[in-house]
């Protein structure tokens, strides 16, 4: 038996006005390709860049083996708690946009935010078993942590009492605390009898006890897996502990059924662990989202990079998830924003496949381990020539940028010709390029061996506009971030004023650490704030007992010398933040292109540096507001604001002239787009919200004039901001994105 899976061919994934021909071709040239290499190996990565249409090459692949499973199993797909709602979402769309008719209506698909929600859906009857279920991140870690766990809890506790003879006396305490052990009080009207019914009974029956009470559960309260999987788990250390809760009333009988819960709960978590680990489950294939996060976190530093659940998505392919899927797929936009280490430890989780299962890849778990060892060797030797290749660059001087005997001025210069011409080097450029030619081989050979466990697509570096090819990037570095001319500098950004000594002193400690480039120099270079939080934490990781340090210092901070220059370097910071060369240029790019009518998008290294930027660009933004609003308006810029509201609910007020005329305007364009009638009054509701703006009003309307004419509602449509676009054709584009892109569960969405 081996693991083929052919690409359903009813699947179209092209779609008018969201997925071109050129686009839809490449992406089921990808979902038959990832097919194809499932058949021999454990998993892959997909990394296309974003908006390259992962999501729906993923759904591609997962109808496609969903549909071709003989046995009708599900197809799991594991996404972050913060996409819980959108993969859903976008699963409709698939299926309305993607799928004709009779293939769409057979599908069924779910959504699991528990483990235990997750094992009622494995539970279901084939007549109601879905196609795909969307499992929310840290879902089986998470446990019985909510009301869904109820039954698990008193299934481990039957479990716990089975065949135990002397456990009569204490059932009828179990009945009398139940409710308040297990915190379903509303269920204290049916007395004990409900308790002893259900712990009298197999767990085959306890749906129909709870219908006789009236208790609405509309599935089995404990899934077959899980009934399987408690017979096969050692329960003693449980019934120990469940022996000591109160068997008599007392004033103290509330905290002593306090204590015990938590016992309780700490014994049943590990029962619960126990039986996902003994679960009779084998599914297909596992898709999980933001891969990325399942690298494990090493240091404290680790989580200005994380999400809180990626400890536990990584626990979890390796305990109640190992063994059952057969094969996994990883998607990823930042591949290589990973250290190679890191890219390996997410390769590592393709370890959690079920080896034993006949589908298996031929080589078994070992022939995987020798292939991923083979290529962090590769990977090793690749950055090993890129540091030998750094460390040779950082030799040079101006008095090696010479060929032939001819001074060059710049390295912009020097190199392409080295490249073509290696005569007449001076002898630590030679040594650089041929460190330069080891690197590209190193690299090479790991792309080699790196390609067949990822597949990554970039987008084009050029996009068509209006007719015309746009350079979809371009690169402006150090001091052309703040040039007027917009021409590329090859000169950092300068550091003068109050921001120089931070700078001096951080360079000092660099020297003082050579071996190690100390993290808290890249914190100040992103900004003071993400330097004083990566001190903060580092402040907490201190060597281990078993550290030999052999007179050296496994944390920089330990050293005397290190730390004084921290505490000075801490002092030295200027008061005032948005000082901070990085920060201040950058904040003054954003409002800029803010003012030219551009949107701007802003990564960040370091979270503390995001929050800093959001604080200073909102308040920078304000003040622009108040000043552009005084200029416009005639006013003092602290009237502005008021003024502003003023004119913002003039788009709400029902008898308003400018309601009613942009009402019409809109209502007119609307009826070009049958799709959207329906929708015409929230659309109208969505443009009065954003015309009312201070953003919109202190740039494009009219605020000098105290009475609008015809031509000034026209022009207000009409006015093109620095990209091209005017307000007319930014709604055109905004509904032809709801008609031609949207399905009608994303229409609700956004409408």
């Amino acid at each position: 038996m081996s693991y083929i899976y052919p690409y359903n061919d009813a699947i179209n994934l092209f779609v008018k006005g969201r997925i071109s021909e050129n686009d839809a071709l490449r992406q089921e040239c990808t979902a038959k390709e990832i097919l194809r290499r499932l058949e021999n190996q454990p998993g892959l990565i997909l990394a296309d860049e974003v908006g390259m249409g992962k999501t729906f090459v993923a759904l591609a692949v997962a109808l496609s083996v969903a549909t071709s499973d003989k046995l009708k199993r599900p197809v799991v797909v594991m996404v972050p708690s913060t996409l819980k709602e959108k993969w859903p979402l976008d699963f409709k769309d698939f299926k309305e946009k993607c799928l004709p008719g009779p293939l769409s209506s057979s599908i069924r698909y779910d959504r699991a935010e528990t483990g235990v929600d997750f094992l009622k859906l494995l539970d279901d009857k084939k007549k109601n078993s879905k196609s795909i279920i969307f499992l929310t991140h840290g879902a089986m870690s998470r446990g019985l942590t909510d009301d869904s766990g109820v039954w698990i809890k008193l299934a481990l506790i039957q479990r716990a009492l089975y065949r135990r003879w002397d456990t009569n006396n204490l059932k009828s305490a179990l009945y009398r605390v139940l409710s308040r052990l297990l915190r379903v009080k509303i269920f204290d009207c049916f007395g004990e009898e409900l308790w002893e019914k259900l712990l009298d009974s197999d767990t085959e029956k306890w749906l129909d006890i709870l219908k006789k009470f009236n208790i609405d559960e509309k599935d089995d309260p404990v899934p077959k897996g899980m009934i399987d999987a408690l017979r096969k788990i050692e329960v003693q250390s449980l019934y120990n502990e469940i022996q000591k809760i109160p068997q008599k009333e007392s004033k103290y009988l509330d905290e002593r059924i306090r204590e015990t819960r938590c016992i309780l709960n700490n014994e049943i978590r590990k029962v619960w662990v126990k039986c996902l680990a003994n679960l009779q489950v084998q599914l297909p294939l596992l898709i999980l989202d933001e891969a990325h996060h399942l690298k494990n976190p090493d240091t404290n530093l680790a989580s200005l990079f994380q999400s809180k659940d990626a400890e536990e998505d990584a626990e979890e392919l390796k305990v109640p998830l190992a063994g059952m899927f057969e094969r996994m797929i990883f998607l990823t936009a930042t591949p290589f924003q990973l250290g190679h280490y890191e890219l390996c430890l997410v390769l590592e989780r393709f370890q959690g496949i079920s080896w034993k299962n006949s589908t298996a890849p031929a080589g078994g778990l070992a022939q995987f381990k020798v292939e991923l060892d083979e290529l962090k060797t590769k990977l090793d030797q690749a950055q090993e020539a890129a540091v030998r290749l750094d460390h040779d660059w950082e030799r040079l001087d101006e008095d090696d940028l010479v060929i032939n005997g001819q001074k060059l001025a710049a390295v912009n210069e020097w190199w392409p010709i080295v490249h073509s011409n290696q005569a007449g080097l001076a002898p630590a450029a030679a040594l650089v390029v041929k460190s330069y030619g080891q690197t590209k081989q190193r690299m090479k050979d790991a792309e080699a061996l790196l390609k067949k466990w990822v597949i990554r697509h970039m987008r084009q570096k050029s996009v068509s506009f209006n007719g015309d090819l746009i350079e979809r990037r371009k690169c402006f570095v150090g001091k052309s971030m703040i040039s007027e001319d917009n021409e590329c500098h090859t000169e950092g950004l300068e550091i003068a004023g109050s921001s120089l000594l931070p700078f001096l002193l951080s360079a000092r400690l660099a020297a003082l650490n050579p071996e190690s480039r100390p993290f808290f120099s890249e914190g100040l270079s992103s900004s003071y704030q993400a330097f004083l939080n990566t001190r903060k934490l580092r402040q907490n990781i201190r060597p281990t007992d078993n550290d030999d340090n052999n007179g050296t210092f496994s944390n920089p901070e330990d050293n005397p010398a290190v730390e004084w220059y921290l505490h000075h370097l801490e002092k030295s910071l200027p008061l005032h933040y948005i000082q901070h060369p990085k920060v201040k240029a950058t904040v003054d790019k954003v409002i800029d292109l803010w003012h030219r009518g551009e949107k701007v998008l802003v990564f960040c290294h370091y979270v503390a540096t995001g929050r800093v930027l959001r604080q200073y660009i909102s308040e920078t933004m304000r003040i622009k507001i108040r000043k552009l609003g005084a200029e416009r308006i005639g006013c003092s810029p602290d009237e502005v604001m008021g003024r502003l509201e003023n004119v913002g609910a003039r788009f709400f007020d029902q008898e308003s002239r400018l309601r009613l005329t942009m009402d019409e305007k809109v209502k007119g364009m609307i009826l070009s787009y049958h799709l959207l009638q329906t929708y015409e009054a929230k659309i109208l509701d969505i443009v009065r919200r954003y015309l009312r703006t201070p953003t919109f009003l202190v740039r494009y309307f009219p605020l000098e004039k105290t009475k609008l004419e015809k031509n000034d509602f026209e022009a207000i449509f009409l006015a093109k901001d620095d990209s091209g676009l005017s307000l007319q054709e930014l709604l055109v584009h905004f509904f032809d994105f709801l008609q031609d892109h949207c399905g009608e569960a994303e229409k609700k969405e956004f409408c």
